[in-house]
């Protein structure tokens, strides 16, 4: 579980990053770093850590309660992101905090 989590973090900074040098701005790249993160967190915890067959994972008994968790992890860290990189004015803080955060959440 929580090499998922690590790959998680990983995945959501890589594609922010990579959003932000494309030009998109801090809260988008935010958003978009996060989904992809999410989306991997949904396939690699449902078919690595619970060791379950993707037919199984994909149904609405798995996905709508994974998409509340989602949904609050979502609220908490984008307030967060929000906020440190409003602080610091440096959007990669924002997203490193953010992370941390949530995880603990």
């Amino acid at each position: 579980f929580l090499s998922v989590g690590v790959v998680n973090s990983l995945i959501d900074v890589i594609v922010f990053l990579l959003a932000m040098g494309a030009g998109a701005p801090p809260l988008l790249a935010h958003i978009i770093g996060f989904a992809a993160g999410g989306l991997n967190s949904f396939l690699m915890n449902g078919l690595l850590t619970f060791g379950r067959r993707f037919a199984d994972i994909a149904q609405w008994r798995t996905v709508v309660p994974f998409l509340g968790v989602l949904a609050v992890q979502f609220s908490i860290g984008t307030v967060t992101f929000w906020l440190v990189h409003h602080l610091t004015g440096l959007p990669i803080v924002g997203k490193v905090v953010a992370i941390g955060i949530t995880t603990v959440a």
